[in-house]
């Protein structure tokens, strides 16, 4: 177990690379992705909604077309969008790359980025 997740889980591959860059304590939040920006605002940490605000080593939350959520790690960006690591479910890590515009596999909902912020506060997520 890594914070509370299954060593071998998407959410535990992204809470050790997170936390390898981020301040202490890291990771402070807990329970299914889905809930993870707000969690992560109230603990403190910068979260961002904008599709282009990525960072690096930041957590990318996306959605895919069933509405499936994945977690991952944003390693490059440039103009046209993200590169990402991922665990699949065969429990190796994919480079993935997403546009921007990409309509037809996933849509960014928001990151949570590597740094602190001074004010703790209740996230609101357009639908």
């Amino acid at each position: 177990m890594y914070k509370g997740f299954t060593d071998s889980s998407p959410e535990a591959f992204v809470a050790k690379e997170f936390d390898k860059i981020a301040p202490p304590p890291g990771m402070n939040w807990r329970g299914k992705p889905e809930t993870w920006l707000d969690q992560a605002c109230q603990n403190g940490w910068t979260v961002k909604t904008s599709v282009t605000d990525a960072k690096l080593g930041s957590i990318v939350i996306l959605s895919d077309q069933s509405t499936q959520i994945t977690v991952g790690i944003v390693r490059d960006i440039n103009d046209a969008g993200i590169r990402f690591d991922s665990l699949e479910h065969n429990k190796q890590v994919q480079k993935k790359t997403l546009s921007y515009q990409a309509v037809n596999e996933y849509k960014i909902i928001g990151y949570i980025w590597p740094e602190r912020t001074t004010a703790r506060k209740k996230l609101i997520i357009a639908q």
